[in-house]
């Protein structure tokens, strides 16, 4: 009862003040909760723009992170041709993946404009057409990075510091936002020969559990599962990055919450303590 009273008087006192630090504290839980879900959003529209690709199997090199990042963990292109010979495998398609925060997070893949579409089914293209050449230095935008961007066949964009012309725009859900030939993107971040991950197609969907075990035995010490198991584990698991960035944010966000709180209060204790003895 005495406490109630104490607070009762405290907002009573100074309700502007009480206000407040009642919407410091309220701002910064939206901020947590918006930042948590964006984090999450993204995780989740990645997985679901790789789903979309219609590949069957997805493999990364040993000791690769669960999502993908731009990080030096890389396989051999050359593995490719290894997997082409396992029996019941249709189409390998390998990618350099790489992140850029320039105006935004933008996901690019380099990839081999043919075995992609043999992957993928081919991307839909609205405006323009491909690459003119496997070394061309020419970008695809899909439709939401033109939008967002205001961009069009013809535009350039900058990356690592080098032009690239749009070649064309395709219809968003399969992989990146932007795609870039395998071989300019190769030589742009020094990765010659290499790939961040590959893309496989089966014959028959319904052979893939043993088409992963073949995978296992042709190149042993790789992640390889199927498209739907990768999907969910991504959907179910939190990388050890985002917990650290949440982490360092929400412990930001208290402290700044914590310091707000008390630079309200203290001026009013010993006010609302004489208010609370007359009384």
């Amino acid at each position: 009862m005495v406490t109630n009273r104490f607070v009762l008087a405290n907002l009573l006192h100074r309700p502007m003040r009480a206000f407040a630090s009642v919407l410091a504290i309220s701002l910064e839980v939206l901020l947590i909760l918006m930042i948590v879900g964006f984090c999450r959003g993204v995780i989740v529209d990645s997985a679901n723009r790789q789903e979309g690709i219609g590949a069957h199997i997805f493999l990364q090199p040993p000791n690769a992170p669960p999502i993908f990042t731009s990080s030096g963990v890389v396989m051999p292109i050359s593995d490719a041709e290894k997997l082409r010979q396992v029996a019941g495998i249709r189409a390998v398609a390998p990618v350099l993946y790489q992140v850029e925060l320039q105006d935004g997070l933008v996901t690019i893949f380099g990839v081999d404009l043919k075995s992609f579409d043999e992957v993928s089914g081919g991307l839909t293209y609205l405006q323009g057409g491909p690459f003119t050449s496997a070394s061309a230095n020419e970008i695809i935008i899909d439709d939401l990075e033109a939008q967002s961007k205001n961009l069009q066949v013809g535009d350039s964009r900058e990356f690592k510091g080098q032009r690239f012309r749009i070649c064309g725009v395709v219809q968003h859900g399969k992989g990146a936002r932007v795609f870039m030939p395998i071989e300019t993107m190769q030589e742009l971040v020094g990765r010659k020969g290499m790939a961040s991950m590959m893309f496989v197609k089966c014959d028959d969907p319904a052979q893939t559990g043993q088409v992963l075990k073949s995978i296992q035995t042709v190149l042993p010490g790789y992640r390889a599962f199927s498209v739907q198991d990768w999907v969910s584990r991504i959907m179910n698991t939190n990388p050890p990055v985002l917990d650290v960035f949440l982490n360092v944010v929400v412990g930001v966000a208290v402290l700044i919450g914590s310091f707000a709180t008390l630079g309200f209060s203290r001026p009013l204790e010993h006010q609302s303590l004489i208010l609370w003895v007359s009384s």
